[in-house]
């Protein structure tokens, strides 16, 4: 998995366009990225074989923090 795929994958799990979000995005730059937004995150990561240990769901609100759980799984190339 890219940078560039989980990108995407964040973007189709809020339903925003995919130019709307970058590496610096976080709840705090995007309304559909809400409580609601980060469960739709939390499950697409799940499909993709992201495991996201209850304790890390916090760092979901941010792309960095994203990539850092991706990276943490061993799926970011």
């Amino acid at each position: 998995m890219t940078e560039q795929d989980v990108l995407d994958l964040v973007s189709d799990a809020l339903v925003i366009p995919r130019g709307q979000i970058h590496r610096g995005s976080s709840s705090q730059d995007i309304s559909e990225w809400d409580s609601m937004g980060i469960l739709g995150i939390l499950t697409a990561l799940n499909r993709c074989g992201v495991r996201v240990e209850p304790a890390d769901v916090g760092k979901l609100r941010s792309m960095e923090g994203i990539l850092a759980e991706v990276r943490k799984a061993g799926m970011l190339d």
